[in-house]
C-alpha cells in the first residue's frame, strides 16, 4: 500500500561556525537585561523597542551573522518552495533559573529560528514543539513516537546551535533549572514581497 504523508512540519538544526562572533550579542543582552524588567514568565526579552531591532543587525560586528542566516534561511524558504525572505526582526532572550515561555507561535513570519548564545546543560530548558491539530486526544499514551502520532517533541539546545522551523509551528520554552542563565537570539524571516 502507498503512504502519502499529508502535511509536513520540518525543523532545522545547524551549528553556527566558530569563525562568526555572538560575543557582541550576549553583552547587548546584559547591558538591556540590566534595565529592563522580567516578563510574566520570569525571563527577559528585548523586544519592547520594535524600531530597535528590525530588518538588519548593527553594523560592522552583525555583518557577518546577517549574511550567514539570510543565505541560511532563504535555502530553506527555497527547499520549502516558497518566495525569497528577509529579516523582519529579532530580539535576545535571557531565561535565568526558573523561567520559561508560553506555548506560541510567530504570526506575519515564514519562518523563525533561535540561535543558543548559552546553555548551560541540557536543565536549561529545552524548545518543545506541540502539535495543536487535536492528535493528543485520539493518540493513546503508550504510543511509540514518530513524526505521524507524536503530539510533542523536545530538542535540547547545545551552545552555537542554530533552529530554524515555520512560523505556523506552535512551540514553547521549557524551565531552566539550571542555576546559570540560558541566553538566545530569536528571529523572525518574512518574505519578500514587490
Amino acid at each position: 500500500m502507498k503512504k502519502v504523508s499529508l502535511f509536513e512540519t520540518p525543523m532545522w538544526q545547524s551549528k553556527l561556525p566558530d569563525s562568526i562572533d555572538t560575543s557582541w550579542l550576549t553583552e547587548i543582552a546584559y547591558e538591556k537585561y540590566a534595565l529592563g524588567k522580567l516578563n510574566d514568565c520570569n525571563g527577559f526579552q528585548t523586544f519592547e523597542n520594535e524600531e530597535e531591532m528590525s530588518f538588519m543587525f548593527p553594523l560592522p560586528q552583525g555583518l557577518k551573522l546577517q549574511e550567514y542566516l539570510d543565505s541560511m534561511v532563504n535555502n530553506i524558504a527555497k527547499e520549502l518552495g516558497l518566495p525569497m525572505v528577509s529579516l523582519l526582526n529579532y530580539w535576545l532572550n535571557i531565561n535565568p533559573t526558573g523561567a520559561y515561555n508560553n506555548l506560541h507561535k510567530h504570526r506575519n513570519a515564514l519562518l523563525v529560528g533561535n540561535l543558543y548564545l548559552k546553555v548551560p546543560d541540557t536543565n536549561s530548558g529545552g524548545i518543545e514543539f506541540v502539535r495543536d491539530d487535536d492528535a493528543d486526544y485520539y493518540v493513546p499514551t503508550d504510543a511509540d513516537y514518530n513524526p505521524t502520532v507524536g503530539t510533542r517533541l523536545t530538542v535540547q539546545p547545545q551552545e552555537r546551535d542554530i533552529i530554524v522551523f515555520p512560523g505556523w509551528q506552535s512551540h514553547a520554552v521549557k524551565i531552566n533549572k539550571h542555576n546559570l542563565d540560558r541566553v538566545s537570539l530569536s528571529f523572525n524571516y518574512g518574505a519578500i514581497t514587490q
